[in-house]
């Protein structure tokens, strides 16, 4: 499956946190170094540039560990959300009436 991977593909990968989705940046065919990993790719033994799509993080990873992920086409943008309706100016309303004191009785003194 991972050889028909190609830059710009949608892949998902199993990690210890467990599913992974991102894009395929590149095929790797010659040693190099991620960050302070070495990658032993070669022409025989390529590995595949990913971009994380949750991190961004760039990590190789082998063909055997890549496959294109459900969906391949990029995500939709999702629809701005609507803006509500200006409110009204609330209407003023009358304060309410007080109610008279209640009147103290012999018990109450």
């Amino acid at each position: 499956m991972a050889e028909s991977l190609k830059a710009g593909d949608k892949v998902e990968w199993d990690s210890s946190q467990g599913k992974v989705k991102g894009t395929v940046k590149k095929k790797l065919t010659s040693p190099m170094k991620i960050k302070s990993h070495k990658v032993a790719a070669s022409p025989e033994n390529p590995e595949y540039l990913v971009k994380s799509d949750k991190t961004g993080a760039e990590a190789a990873h082998k063909p055997g560990e890549l496959k294109k992920a459900s969906g391949d086409k990029p995500a939709a943008k999702k629809p701005a959300p609507k803006k509500p309706a200006a409110k009204k100016p609330a209407a003023a309303k009358k304060p309410a009436a007080r109610k008279p004191a209640a009147k103290k009785t012999a018990a109450h003194k």
